[in-house]
């Protein structure tokens, strides 16, 4: 099983979105089983925090199961056990290389690198007022069918034939 963790700041809004995404991108395209997708915030002290109440109501209105619906805080342990580790921001990135310097560079990426259109380095945080939570839901959901397609080539995941 692949492992993935999506990283913001604080884990209420952008990861959880994104993992909800992922998640149900890889049920679509029937490797849901073969992947383990959660969230986590780079911030510390901001744990045990519920998802923000406009990301419930967004993944209601798109019918995305939302599976994390408080946060958490990422480890050491996190950093050494998950396969892939993308953080949303160059904060977060620079966090999990505190946490963890030997950290490589195929584990630890940036979610924008994955986009094959967008020419922007951060995911934009609705909380700060970059832009609005749909328009988010529209990067996100556009990079995490890149996003998946690459994971399934560089893990070499399909579904299984009996799906």
């Amino acid at each position: 099983m692949i492992s993935v963790l999506f990283i913001c700041d604080t884990n209420i809004t952008l990861s959880p979105l994104a993992a909800a995404i992922l998640r149900r991108a890889s049920l679509d395209a029937g490797i849901a089983d073969k992947l383990k997708i959660q969230s986590a915030g780079a911030h510390p002290g901001l744990s045990s925090r519920p998802v923000d109440r406009r990301i419930i109501k967004l993944c209601k209105e798109k019918e995305i199961p939302l599976a994390e619906t408080t946060s958490r805080e990422v480890t050491s342990d996190d950093v050494n056990n998950f396969d892939l580790l993308i953080v949303m921001n160059e904060n977060n990135f620079w966090h999990i290389k505190s946490i963890s310097p030997q950290v490589s560079s195929t584990k630890l990426k940036l979610f924008m690198e994955y986009s094959k259109q967008l020419a922007i380095r951060e995911v934009p945080d609705p909380l700060m007022g970059d832009a609005s939570f749909e328009e988010v839901y529209k990067i996100l959901l556009s990079v995490c069918d890149a996003l998946l397609e690459r994971i399934s080539k560089q893990f070499s995941l399909s579904p299984d034939p009996a799906n």
